[in-house]
């Protein structure tokens, strides 16, 4: 492994894009593991060019040149927008948190040209049961204490709260849909909340 300021035709100190990622980069230094795995080091600038408290170590494929475009398409060739139609379609989306499990229905309102995505709140009233986690040798019934199992043919909710809007953003190549510090993902027939 060796530290270098310069690496095929990118620069220490050169502002770059990084894909995938928002913002102007500043790079730092290369780190060089071997031929095929270099990594390099930027920070992210501020719109008057001065340095942030946030940098990140990228593979060197992932810098990209200030002029060049930011990837719109995710590796299957969809937009955000007609991903966002395939997996919220349905009309519900689950809810989840960066740090932890807990899992909620969310209604889907909308899906933007852009691909953002408008849900609503819910308070679940029923068609949310406890899973049962195994069964005693007198058949007594042991329920999980964190996981639920979803009926979505009766479930009752009642709305609650503001809408909020989940913003599209590619990583590695696959679309995620972010709201502060919480993510939309896909309907499913289980829900976690971790009690931890």
């Amino acid at each position: 492994m060796e530290r270098a300021t310069v690496y095929q035709n990118w620069n220490a100190k050169q502002q770059v894009q990084i894909k995938e990622l928002p913002g102007i980069w500043a790079i730092d230094y290369f780190t060089v593991y071997t031929p095929e795995f270099v990594q390099a080091r930027c920070t992210k600038l501020k719109r008057d060019g001065t340095r942030t408290k946030f940098n990140s170590s990228v593979s060197i494929e992932k810098l990209m040149q200030l002029d060049e475009k930011q990837p719109t398409i995710d590796k299957n060739g969809l937009t955000a927008a007609e991903y966002a139609q395939q997996v919220f379609g349905c009309g519900y989306a689950i809810t989840d948190f960066y740090c932890t499990t807990c899992e909620s229905i969310v209604k889907v309102l909308s899906i933007s040209k852009a691909g953002r995505v408008k849900v609503q709140p819910l308070i679940i009233k029923q068609g949310v049961q406890q899973r049962v986690e195994h069964r005693t040798p007198d058949g007594h019934k042991i329920y999980s204490q964190e996981d639920q199992i979803v009926n979505w043919a009766e479930l009752g909710y009642e709305e609650y709260g503001e809408p909020v809007t989940y913003s599209p953003r590619l990583h590695d190549g696959k679309w995620g849909y972010w709201h502060e510090s919480k993510y939309l993902k896909p309907a499913k027939m289980r829900l976690t909340q971790l009690l931890d």
